[in-house]
């Protein structure tokens, strides 16, 4: 499995096609993992305001999942007080992670 990842933030690149819906966040081969990345990039050549400093092909990389996670996935710590119970506390999580239904700084994490 390969997963397209942002080269500053080391986020995980989503890609979201709408006909049939569908999230997509690993692929197969390499291959598969480039295409989708040439698609992103000519679609943002069709934009009016298209800068090649924000080109997909040169803001996104590819990497097999498991180096991924082992190597270059950012961890983040955050500190703040969680709205479930109201203390204080710090945390260290995935940058993927932020935000998420898993964090639980969210409303939504206390709310599921």
């Amino acid at each position: 499995m390969y997963v397209i990842y942002n080269k500053t933030s080391t986020a995980i690149k989503e890609i979201v096609r709408y006909r049939p819906y569908k999230v997509t966040a690993s692929y197969k081969s390499e291959a598969a993992a480039k295409a989708a990345i040439t698609r992103l990039s000519k679609a943002a050549q069709e934009q009016a305001d298209y800068n090649i400093d924000k080109d997909p092909q040169f803001v996104l990389s590819i990497a097999e999942a498991q180096f991924y996670f082992d190597n270059i996935e950012k961890q983040v710590t955050r500190t703040g007080i969680m709205p479930g119970t109201g203390k204080e506390s710090t945390i260290t999580m995935s940058v993927n992670k932020v935000g998420g239904c898993t964090d639980p700084f969210t409303e939504t994490y206390w709310s599921m």
